[in-house]
This record gives C-alpha cells, structure tokens and sequence, in this order.
C-alpha cells in the first residue's frame, strides 16, 4: 500500500496477503484505534489514506460491498481535512462512483464521477479523464440518459483524437500508452448505438477499431483487447442475424481463448448460434464446453452457467424439431436422421428430400469437423457428402 506511513500501517500492510476479506476490516479498526493516541500520528488523512487503500483491496478481491462504507470514511474525512478539490479526494470520490456504479447504484454514483471528471480535466490528468469520461457514460446510459452519454463519449473520443494527433498518430488511431481508456471509449460508443437498436452503427465502430488496433505493435495488451472487440463484434453480428458471420468469428476466437477468460463466452456464443441455424448437435457440443469452462474458472460469471442450463433443457425439445418444417414430433416416434453429419432431424423422408439442397454444405462441414474430433478421417473428408436421412 502506498499510504503506509507508519509501523501499525506497515504491519496491516505487511498482512494484507494473509488475511481474508471479512478479515481486513477488522483489523483496519484495530490499527486505526492503535495509532489515533500516539505521538507520531500525523493527522486524519494519513489514516483515510489507510482506509481507502484498504477499500481498494476489498475491490480487488471482489467484495465491493464490504468496500463501500470504507470508501465513504475516507471520502469523508479526506473532505474535512484537505479538501473536497484535492488530488486524493478526487482519487477516492471516483473509486467511491466506480464501486457504487459496480452495485448497481448509479444515481448516487452520478455525482461523484462528475465530480472526479472534472477535476482530473483541470489537472489535465488525460489518463485518468478518460477512464473516468468512460465510467461515467456508462452511468448516465444506465439512468437512461443516452444523449448525455453520447455527448461525453463525444468529448473522450475528440480528447483521444487531439493526443493521437500529437504523437504523430492517425486521429483515429490508439495511442500505445491509453489503450486501455482507448478500447473502453470505443467499447462504450458501440454499447451505446446498440441500445439505441442502432446495430449498424455499432458494427462499423467495432470494425474501424479492430482496423486501428492492428496497426500496433504486438503485445499482449493489443492482443487481449483484439480478441474482446472481436467478441463483441461476434455478438453484434448474432443480434443483426448474420449468422454466419458471427459464426465465424466464434470460431476464430474459440481456440486463441482456450484455458483464458472469457473462454466460455465464446463458446456459449457459437452454441447460440449453431442453435439458431438448427444445427441442434454441434449446438449442445459448445454449450456443454461453455459450461465446463464456466466451472473451471473461464468462463464470466454464474449467468453464463444458467444460460447454459436453460438452453441444454430447450435443446432436448429440439431434437424432436423437423429442421425443414418445424413440426415437433412425439418422443415416442422415431424421427429420421441425417446418416451423413448425424445433427440434422425430420419428421419424413420427404422433409429430408426437400431440405438437402439447403443442408448439404453444412451436412459435409460438421461431418469432417466430426470426424477430424474422433480421429477418423483426414481434413480431406470436407468434401464428402451426407449419405441422407435415415430412422433411428
């Protein structure tokens, strides 16, 4: 911790590591009750120093809630001693806004995160500007002020283009040093034109930053950020119903995201979408992969996991679909079943029949990726076809 000033402080410091989060608010008060009497104390905001590196930690380790009344002391105290308009103050009242935005308690967020805004503008703090011009546009799009949103994202991006600008770069390049606040701008403009059903917009500014990102040199930073604006350009696609588009895309990610976050998003997706071209197989296969990577760790969440488990209890009802007329079928009948890449299902030979021209490309595809899986066939097998439908 950076605040440390003190031995009681560099013991609390020293333990950070060792204690668990319902620990570490405890012990704060310890050391806070054992410093106020001594000579050495040096004043208040030292010990809201303490305090808020200690909130900053309860963040870190993902209890936000236990964070939240630590942030308001040090706020608080902060305020009395040196000042609502000091650097640190502002520090705290930001981290406060970004907290309470993580809880869902954006109004009260609001004011704090403007406030933070426009100090960090005055000190010409352009890093931190723009992360905080991000954070709170999002504020503002969650209390359902798009067009306040949209001004700030407006004044980052203007911010973003000046500083490009002046490091030799193209304006809508990022430059190397704010590619983090670069990549949450723009993530944050797309987010917007989507909830505006404004999908077209959000796929062109997903696309021109993908086409500004790989101008940059390779590092795992650019690396990381391709692969999630390729995500959310995957997801746009899903949403505008291009397919096959968003296909593809999963499929590129799948593999670079193996054992890495948001690894089962990825999967999910692709399952989603195989569900929507009636691919039912192949579907449940990604769907099953995106809830085991959820349970390993790489996944994004619960909600992912629940997904998952909604969809596998709806995929159970599409093996008795007809992919050609839609007819849902008695468990008790037996339907027929494509012998060639053993995914596609009808209720008649006849169905079958009609479908093929349509089914084919995809009927040899998921049989040559079924096979390459098993060790069966070489790549080469693409080219074979589905040998039609038969009982099961």
């Amino acid at each position: 911790m950076s605040l440390s000033l003190r031995p009681q402080e560099a013991a609390l410091d020293a333990s950070l590591d060792t204690l668990s989060p319902t620990q570490l608010a405890p012990e704060l008060r310890r050391v806070l009750a054992a410093a106020r009497p001594l000579p050495y104390y040096v004043g208040s905001a030292a010990l809201a120093g303490l305090t808020y590196n200690v909130a900053l930690e309860l963040v870190r380790r993902g209890v936000p809630v236990d964070a939240l009344p630590l942030f308001r002391e040090a706020l608080a105290e902060l305020t009395a001693t040196v000042g609502a308009d000091h650097k640190l103050t502002t520090q705290v009242a930001s981290n406060l806004g970004l907290c309470l935005n993580d809880l869902g308690q954006n109004e009260e967020a609001l004011p704090l995160l403007e406030r933070a805004c426009m100090t960090q503008l005055m000190d010409k703090d352009k890093k931190l500007a723009l992360f905080t011009i991000g954070k709170l546009a999002c504020v503002r799009r969650a209390l359902g002020n798009l067009d306040g949103a949209a001004a700030l994202l407006r004044q980052g991006s203007a911010m973003l283009a000046r500083l490009a600008v002046a490091a030799g770069l193209a304006p809508g390049a990022p430059p190397p040093e704010l590619l983090s606040e670069w990549t949450s701008m723009k993530l944050s403009l797309s987010q917007l034109h989507e909830e505006c059903k404004r999908f077209e917009d959000a796929e062109v500014v997903m696309r021109e930053s993908l086409a500004s990102l790989a101008g940059l040199a390779v590092c795992d930073e650019a690396a990381d950020n391709v692969s999630f604006l390729t995500l959310m350009l995957a997801s746009i696609l899903w949403k505008r119903k291009d397919l096959l588009a968003a296909e593809k895309l999963y499929r590129e990610l799948l593999p670079k995201l193996q054992g890495k976050q948001n690894y089962s998003v990825v999967a999910h997706g692709l399952g989603m979408v195989l569900q929507e071209r009636g691919l039912v197989t192949e579907s449940r296969k990604y769907l099953n992969i995106a809830q085991d990577a959820t349970r390993t760790g790489y996944g994004a969440g619960n909600s992912i996991t629940q997904k998952s488990q909604q969809l596998r209890s709806d995929l159970e009802a599409s093996l008795l679909t007809c992919a050609r007329c839609g007819s849902v079928t008695d468990k008790d009948v037996v339907m027929k079943v494509c012998q060639g890449c053993k995914a596609a299902r009808y209720c008649s030979h006849e169905c079958a029949g009609l479908h093929w021209k349509t089914h084919k490309v995809d009927c040899r595809r998921i049989k040559a990726e079924n096979e390459q899986i098993a060790g069966c066939a070489e790549p080469s097998a693409a080219g074979s076809g589905g040998a039609g439908p038969s009982g099961e």
